[in-house]
């Protein structure tokens, strides 16, 4: 059992290595020379994701639920180009109530929208309550944005490349519990090294 389990595992890790996903927006290139391009930030850190974990998050590739996959990729697609009409360079993903999805949404705007070709997308988990993306994705403890806000780590510590090219994570581990962390000095930092990483970039937050 152990074998058959090794070799499922290792399908998924081939998948989010080689996923692809339509993607059918204005002004983008559907070549598949230059979808295969590859984009790989110096200078920060990388992050191993764990399928299994993203199949139990109904995370993209791996949503079982063919509408929800097809759901996620319409919302995808109308709104990479709302924000390219508008030349809107973030989004803050939110909900009134907890459990309503919105950390997977977030995430999976975030994965659909990095599929695109030169597309750099950064997600970070501004849930200060309830920060919960690196436990969908089955990401390990290391440094996050906790310890950013702590002094106990740099900006370009706490970012960090992933298994999906081209998709950028700023994870958080423990509840921050002061809201005026979001307009603190270390924040407005925090966002400006983000605006250099890549100058064709998204950033998508997940807040409370």
């Amino acid at each position: 059992m152990s074998k058959i389990q090794d070799a499922i595992n290792t399908t998924r890790k081939q998948t989010l290595r080689g996923l692809r996903m339509p993607l059918n927006v204005r002004g983008t290139s559907s070549s598949s020379e230059q979808a295969e391009t590859p984009i790989h930030l110096d200078g920060i850190g990388n992050l191993v994701l764990d399928p299994t974990q993203m199949e139990r998050s109904c995370l993209l590739p791996f949503v079982k639920d063919k509408g929800a996959e097809s759901s996620f990729m319409l919302l995808r697609t109308r709104l990479l180009k709302r924000m390219r009409d508008n030349n809107w360079k973030s989004l803050i993903v939110t909900g009134a109530l907890p459990n309503e999805g919105k950390t997977t949404t977030a995430i999976n705007l975030a994965i659909g929208i990095s599929q695109d070709f030169g597309q750099v997308v950064v997600l970070v988990d501004l849930d200060l309550e309830r920060p919960s993306i690196a436990d969908s994705l089955g990401i390990k403890r290391t440094s996050g944005l906790s310890d950013y806000f702590n002094g106990e780590a740099a900006a370009n510590e706490v970012m960090y490349n992933t298994d999906i090219d081209r998709l950028i994570i700023l994870p958080n581990f423990e509840p921050i519990h002061s809201s005026e962390t979001l307009v603190s000095s270390k924040m407005h930092v925090l966002l400006d090294h983000i605006k250099q990483l890549h100058n064709n970039m998204i950033v998508i937050f997940d807040m409370s």
